[in-house]
């Protein structure tokens, strides 16, 4: 079986960061033109702070040995690859493509111990009074989800909005929403988080007749991989969970294993005796029983935060009429709560069989976008590969994420296609006493 006599396919490159199109793009150089391009690999490791060692086996691996030379731990990501006559582009680092002042200005506007993504919103559809009548009021982004994933902040004098989270991963919808918003136009609007630099001039594609093989079996490598389902090769990493109510401290109430009730009320009547209805203001609120030490609980004056999916809904008549056949369980926290800088007397969070708020109405001001999150973090560490694989991979092994203890070692076995002959290994990371290292061998 010949693959090249079965896939064929005509492939154009172009620069992903831009839309513009240059004329004559691409440079061919004689051999000896681009072999005089090529840089020798090196070796700049901090103090020799990590070592690397390998050892080929007989059965196609490949055993490399990390081991921490340093006092102090080290965080860093490795990669391992073919190396073929293909000259890899130069990498830029972030502070050259931005700019380094516009990077230091931003390093400088935001503290580094944030533990997430910093999302950013404003005020819109306000005039500068009522924007000021919104100062000091809590806003909230949540995302519609059984554990529930909510954040809130502050409206700032300005009507702008910062909210500290603790990552939010892949394309999610987001729901917007201001605590007792009673103008319908005002919203939250969020700010994006991208970049859009304007590039001074894209280089040419330099090219040579010697790596005419080369380009050959990367195009075969990219679409071999695609045909074969290459993304089984990755392996989807730990994801740090914030869940807003903590389930040891949690009661949940699975709906089926009760006699079903076709009226929310009846709920709180017959068994979940930590919500009750009550009347405050000649508004009808539901009110979280908290504990406040043991055998001593009460129901709190202040407000509970009443959730559907995950969603905050203010408006409590629509929890207290919803459909509870739509409901799976009600999970109740009985405790005091603080999420920003707001506390509430108690949670709970209805949720539905569907997990995506059937049939609750918000108000105009409430805005469901579409926020694309973080992507999830993944390794490619080709731990799966099958007997029937075509093996023709560029990419042998990448993670992203390694911990390396002081002093300890840590032992990688790659998996090694008969076609690779030299193979690139690369190691980047930092000390934790701040000593960044690289090694390119």
């Amino acid at each position: 079986f010949n693959p090249q006599e079965h896939i064929s396919k005509t492939i154009s490159i172009f620069n992903t960061s831009t839309k513009e199109r240059v004329k004559n793009g691409v440079k061919i150089l004689s051999d000896k033109e681009y072999d005089a391009l090529r840089t020798p690999a090196s070796t700049q490791p901090a103090a020799g702070a990590l070592s690397i060692t390998c050892h080929r086996s007989a059965e196609g691996y490949l055993e490399v040995v990390l081991t921490n030379n340093s006092a102090t731990p080290a965080d860093l990501s490795l990669s391992l690859s073919n190396r073929d006559g293909i000259i890899p582009p130069d990498n830029t680092s972030i502070d050259a493509f931005m700019g380094a002042a516009a990077s230091a200005a931003q390093a400088a506007a935001e503290l580094p111990e944030y533990e997430g993504e910093i999302i950013r919103g404003r005020i819109a559809g306000a005039t500068t009074d009522e924007i000021e009548g919104l100062k000091g009021r809590s806003a909230f982004i949540s995302v519609p989800t059984e554990k529930s994933d909510l954040y809130s902040s502050v409206v700032d004098k300005d009507g702008m909005i910062k909210f500290v989270t603790n990552n939010i991963y892949g394309t999610k919808e987001m729901v917007c929403e201001i605590e007792d918003n009673d103008l319908a136009r005002c919203h939250i609007e969020l700010i994006s988080p991208f970049v859009s630099p304007k590039l001074k001039g894209i280089p040419a594609l330099q090219m040579a007749p010697s790596i005419k093989e080369d380009l050959q079996r990367r195009g075969l490598s990219v679409q071999l991989c695609r045909s074969f389902s290459a993304d089984t090769l990755a392996s989807l990493m730990p994801i740090r969970e914030n869940p807003l109510i903590p389930s040891y401290d949690a009661i949940e109430y699975k709906l089926d294993d009760y006699k079903r009730f076709p009226v929310m009320r009846e709920l709180f009547i017959e068994f979940i005796n930590e919500i009750k209805v009550r009347r405050v203001d000649g508004k009808e609120q539901l009110k979280v029983k908290t504990h406040l030490e043991e055998r001593v609980s009460l129901f709190d004056k202040n407000n509970s935060l009443i959730m559907v999916d995950g969603i905050p809904v203010f408006d409590h008549s629509q929890v207290i009429e919803y459909d509870p056949l739509l409901v799976e369980s009600v999970v109740v926290y009985p405790y005091k709560y603080y999420t920003g800088w707001r506390s509430f007397c108690g949670m709970a969070n209805f949720v539905t069989y569907k997990k995506n708020l059937p049939g609750i109405k918000f108000n105009d001001g409430v805005r469901v976008v579409q926020f694309k999150g973080c992507s999830y973090p993944m390794a490619f560490t080709c731990q799966e590969i099958g007997e029937d694989f075509p093996d023709y991979r560029e990419l042998l092994y990448w993670h992203p994420q390694i911990k390396l203890p002081a002093g300890e070692s840590s032992s990688i076995k790659v998996k090694i296609p008969a076609n690779v002959k030299e193979i690139r290994i690369c190691a980047e990371g930092m000390m934790e006493n701040g000593t960044p290292f690289s090694i390119n061998l």
